[in-house]
């Protein structure tokens, strides 16, 4: 694993402070290190140096804030899906936050709809009955029942 990205001083300041595992959440994926931990790395590779920091004995602070900050770069893997249950197998019960923390990252990586505002969408009760357009202007049509 890539760590000489990580500024592991500056997220060990974060989780010392962190009262909520909204708070942790949030500003580790805002951390650009973390970013670059995700980028920079295999979700296999990141999920096994959890393994290996969970499976100490006792996790000091710098331990600590290391698997979360693994737990949130695997949370911005586009991936996300595909490698969400081995995380599940992990001894997270060490990590306070660590469900938690897996809860927010299903909620952030939903999958949801872009929208093109090149494109607009028409979201109207009235029945659709096609366009017409030119170079400078576009008629939509439809029935009106209000």
């Amino acid at each position: 694993m890539n760590l000489y990205k990580i500024n592991l001083p500056e997220l060990m300041e974060l989780y010392s402070v962190a009262n909520t595992p909204n708070f942790i959440f949030n500003k580790f994926r805002a951390n650009s290190s973390i970013r670059a931990l995700s980028s920079t790395n295999s979700s296999d590779a990141l999920i096994k140096n959890l393994d290996e920091i969970l499976n100490l004995n006792k996790l000091q602070l710098q331990d600590a804030t290391l698997a979360y900050a693994i737990l949130t770069a695997l949370s911005l893997n586009k991936d996300w899906p595909n490698f969400r249950n081995k995380l599940v197998e992990q001894p997270l019960n060490k990590l306070r936050w660590a469900e938690y923390l897996l809860q927010l990252s299903d909620i952030k990586n939903v999958i949801t709809t872009t929208i093109n505002p090149y494109k607009p969408q028409i979201s109207s009760s009235n029945k659709f009955k096609g366009s017409n357009a030119t170079n400078s202007k576009v008629t939509l049509m439809a029935d009106n029942k209000l």
